[in-house]
């Protein structure tokens, strides 16, 4: 895939990055490539102008605006004091997003993918762009719901287009109180109705091909579930959601 369209470049920033590494390495010794992956869950990158999100799933002790596990580790036990742990819980989006394909990459894989590639330049060089997920094979929010809403002691089902529910920040807001008597420790996060949009821009299949890294040499593969519960005992460890 070459370069987005003129005009999609200048709302984000890595035409712009990788330009800039082009030009520093002309004449030098040391190379680079492109590490990408779609969704990284605990920073989410925006690109507004193709339509796009990253996720990325990882532990991040703050109450950032794309940390998007914190979002739903604190609604989901909430949600489990609130409603009594055995509830149903809905997926937070439409139908359609929740159906949709995806594959989402670790903070771990994308760690040890970028070891593998500063370990071997004369694979991983010249500005070259490899895909990483901690899966090849792709799933959707239908499988991902409801291990993750397990996890809390709930009953993750399909979202309902009739169904007039809270978004989880409105959620959290309303329910505010009961995590502070639960003596949380997290502050909240910053502009969470920002991550509420997950569930229904994200409604397309944009899974990633894994195949360029894997016959370069990288052929690790993690559980994506285990990857978001590794996270959620982060955030537990740091009492930052309920135990």
């Amino acid at each position: 895939m070459g370069p987005l369209p003129e005009g999609s470049q200048d709302t984000i920033n890595y035409p712009g990055m990788r330009d800039a590494l082009t030009k520093a390495n002309e004449g030098r010794q040391w190379t680079w490539c492109d590490i990408r992956p779609d969704a990284v869950v605990s920073l989410t990158l925006w690109d507004r102008s193709a339509n796009a999100q990253r996720t990325q799933v990882g532990f991040v002790p703050n109450g950032s605006a794309f940390n998007l596990t914190a979002h739903w580790a604190n609604y989901l036990s909430l949600y489990a004091l609130v409603e009594g742990r055995g509830a149903e819980v809905p997926f937070p989006g439409t139908l359609k997003a929740y159906n949709s394909l995806y594959n989402e990459a670790s903070a771990d894989i994308i760690a040890r993918c970028s070891i593998w590639a500063a370990l071997h330049p004369e694979k991983a060089k010249g500005g070259q762009a490899f895909n990483i997920a901690d899966q090849a094979k792709a799933e959707s929010m239908r499988e991902r719901w409801p291990r993750l809403a397990a996890y809390f002691g709930l009953q993750g089902i399909a979202p309902s287009e009739y169904q007039n529910i809270l978004k989880p920040s409105e959620y959290i807001a309303k329910h505010s109180a009961v995590l502070e008597e639960a003596g949380v420790k997290s502050s909240p996060v910053f502009k969470s109705e920002f991550l509420d949009s997950y569930g229904y821009y994200l409604d397309f299949d944009r899974h990633l091909s894994l195949e360029k890294v894997k016959k370069a040499g990288f052929t690790e593969e993690l559980d994506p579930n285990q990857s978001w519960f590794r996270a959620f005992d982060r955030y537990r460890k740091a009492e930052m959601i309920p135990g």
